[in-house]
């Protein structure tokens, strides 16, 4: 059984100083150096736990700044890094006429840039490349965190795992956390490379958190580039759209949603 989840940060990302995207994916900048410091930083407590709550489970948004983040932790852990896309970021609604949001690569073609990708794990979750609303957002980080706990107790390999690590984006980051404590107001600010750590209570369907939610004590810079929902812009009480990057009205979104389970 799940005992105990990690949520992660990534780490500060290139893109508040320039712009590239090594894979190809528009809004898929990759980290500063400073971001590797930090991914090593957070690599290095997570090493640091007690053996008995360190993660044997890393799963991470297919974004290269996550799967940047990944990776110091998937090497000093020995465990290899499972692409998730329900882990992937919050875009708000397209502005019509401008597209679709970006969707990255798959496991198998981003493991030619991080090789300790293990792309057997297929991604239980897509977003909706039209964007989500905030509550879309909490919807589908509720439903594919219930989800993942379910399919790894209920996997015949990876049942056996108790402390899983999650390594997201700031929205995302926040929702995962709200779900599991209940509370979609619950305030919180999810800095770069910050970390919530959140073990399941007395009962199964309680979650609890183990000290101070998206923490950067271990963290030489303390919390840095924070973010919460109060930062998302607004208009008649709805956050505004975003513009696509797909310009091509004719596109196809392709799926989106839980993807059903091939065990039942």
């Amino acid at each position: 059984m799940v005992r105990t989840i990690l949520i992660a940060r990534h780490g500060f990302r290139l893109s508040w100083t320039t712009n590239t995207c090594p894979t190809g994916t528009e809004k898929d900048p990759p980290l500063a150096a400073y971001g590797v410091t930090q991914a090593v930083d957070l690599a290095k407590f997570i090493k640091s736990l007690p053996e008995g709550q360190r993660p044997t489970l890393l799963f991470s948004s297919p974004y290269y700044r996550c799967l940047q983040t990944s990776s110091p932790s998937s090497e000093i852990l020995g465990i290899p890094i499972y692409v998730e896309h329900g882990l992937s970021e919050w875009y708000s609604p397209v502005v019509p006429g401008t597209g679709l949001h970006p969707r990255p690569h798959s496991a198998q073609t981003l493991k030619q840039y991080f090789p300790s990708i293990d792309p057997s794990w297929e991604s239980i979750y897509y977003p909706d490349r039209r964007g989500e609303t905030i509550k879309g957002v909490h919807d589908r980080c509720g439903d594919f965190l219930d989800a993942l706990v379910a399919r790894i107790e209920n996997h015949p390999i990876l049942g056996k795992h108790k402390n899983i690590l999650l390594v997201s984006h700031a929205a995302t980051c926040a929702a995962l956390v709200r779900h599991l404590v209940n509370d979609r107001a619950l305030p919180i600010r999810v800095g770069t490379c910050t970390l919530s750590i959140v073990e399941r209570g007395d009962s199964d369907d309680q979650w609890v958190p183990r000290g101070e939610l998206a923490g950067a004590d271990f963290l030489p810079g303390g919390v840095e580039r924070d973010w919460g929902f109060e930062d998302a812009v607004y208009k008649d009480d709805q956050v505004i759209e975003d513009p696509g990057v797909c310009h091509d009205e004719g596109e196809d979104p392709g799926f989106s949603g839980l993807v059903p389970d091939k065990a039942l």
